[in-house]
């Protein structure tokens, strides 16, 4: 999916989401029951979205 943001002349737009989503992973707040939390995907969504927000 980000490839096809850099794929459609949006690379910054990619970039941006992946920061976003490492930074959320990385501290370690928000986390799926897949990767060992209890929060829903919709939790994670807005974690990122909110990260995006005020980068």
């Amino acid at each position: 999916m980000l490839d096809h943001l850099d794929h459609l002349g949006y690379p910054e737009a990619a970039a941006a989401i992946v920061a976003a989503i490492e930074s959320v992973l990385s501290a370690g707040n928000v986390r799926t029951p897949d990767l060992g939390g209890t929060h829903r995907t919709e939790d994670l969504g807005r974690a990122v979205a909110d990260a995006l927000g005020s980068a």
